[in-house]
C-alpha cells in the first residue's frame, strides 16, 4: 500500500514538473519597454540610416500587449524632432521580435524595419523626400567640394 502511494506521488511529481514549461519565463515585448540609445550599454540601439550607422540618437519602444508596439524616433528624420510609428505588428521567432512599417506625409516617406530582443533594439531607417518646387530651385552646380 505504501509503495503504491509513493509511486502515485512520483508519477504526479513527474507530470507536474514536465507540464511546467519555460514559456512562462520567456521575455515578452512588454518587458522590453523603454528608451534605447546608441550610447547606452543596457538598452542598446543599433540604428542605421540608409545603411549607415547613425549615432547619438534614441528610440522609444513601447508594447502594451506584446503583439504590437509604438516606436518614437527621436531626431532621426531630418526636420522632425519626433517621428511616431503606431501599431507596429511584432512577429516572434525564437525570442526575437521583428517589425516593419512605413510612415508617409506630403513631404517624405519613412520606411523602417528592425528587431528587438531583451536589451537590444535594431532599427534600419530609409527616408525618401518628395521633390518639391523649392528643392528644384536650388542650384548646387556652383558649389565647390574641397
Amino acid at each position: 500500500m505504501m509503495k503504491n502511494k509513493f509511486l502515485i506521488l512520483m508519477i504526479l511529481g513527474i507530470v507536474f514538473i514536465t507540464s511546467c514549461s519555460d514559456d512562462n519565463d520567456k521575455d515578452s515585448p512588454k518587458d522590453f519597454n523603454g528608451i534605447y540609445s546608441t550610447t547606452s550599454t543596457e538598452q542598446v540601439l543599433d540604428l542605421r540610416y540608409s545603411d549607415a550607422v547613425f549615432i547619438g540618437k534614441s528610440v522609444d519602444f513601447n508594447s502594451a500587449d506584446g503583439k504590437s508596439a509604438t516606436l518614437k524616433l527621436q531626431g532621426v528624420v531630418p526636420g522632425e524632432s519626433e517621428t511616431v510609428f503606431s501599431d507596429l505588428q511584432l512577429v516572434e521567432n525564437n525570442s526575437v521580435y521583428t517589425f516593419a512599417a512605413e510612415n508617409k506625409n506630403d513631404e517624405r516617406t519613412v520606411a523602417l524595419e528592425g528587431s528587438i530582443v531583451k536589451g537590444k533594439l535594431t532599427v534600419n531607417v530609409n527616408v525618401k523626400f518628395v521633390q518639391s518646387e523649392l528643392m528644384k530651385t536650388w542650384d548646387f552646380s556652383a558649389v565647390k567640394m574641397s
